[in-house]
């Protein structure tokens, strides 16, 4: 199945990053992995990288969420861009890390922390973002500290 950039709101489609800005961060991510990477942009703002070799050892699917019925990817990377008016119509932008998963073989070697700055220096480079949001779960949250995020309470 291909997929190309579809925007729910034709306005905002021009304020979110295009697919050659995206394909330059998966060049990217590739260069750290050592492996062939596929970068496309689904509905809703979700820009999605994963790796083209599979990685059975990727080790849970709820790490993993696919609009195919592929096996799992050695790396799965997924963004979202969100925008809201606030007070007079100021506009708040920010980019959440929805999942980034590396298969067992992967993890251990340095690997996410790296792709971590990419995408940070990534979003910082498109200059429009005021913060970087993620979810966690409990066990992932020193890799996330490490990364330079800080943990809240709900």
């Amino acid at each position: 199945m291909e997929l190309s950039p579809v925007c729910s709101n034709p306005s905002l489609a021009s304020s979110f990053p295009d697919l050659i800005s995206w394909q330059q961060l998966a060049d990217q991510i590739e260069s750290v992995l050592g492996e062939k990477l596929q970068a496309f942009i689904e509905a809703d703002q979700r820009y999605i990288v994963r790796t083209l070799n599979n990685h059975p050892s990727l080790d849970s699917l709820d790490n993993y969420q696919s609009t195919t019925t592929e096996s799992r990817p050695g790396m799965y990377l997924r963004l979202r861009f969100w925008e809201s008016a606030k007070e007079a119509a100021a506009e708040i932008r920010w980019v959440r890390i929805d999942y980034l998963v590396l298969a067992l073989p992967l993890r251990h070697q340095g690997l996410g922390i790296k792709i971590v700055d990419l995408i940070k220096a990534w979003i910082i480079k498109q200059n429009s973002y005021s913060f970087i949001t993620l979810y966690a779960r409990p066990e992932a949250a020193q890799f996330w500290e490490k990364c330079g995020f800080l943990t809240k309470d709900e």
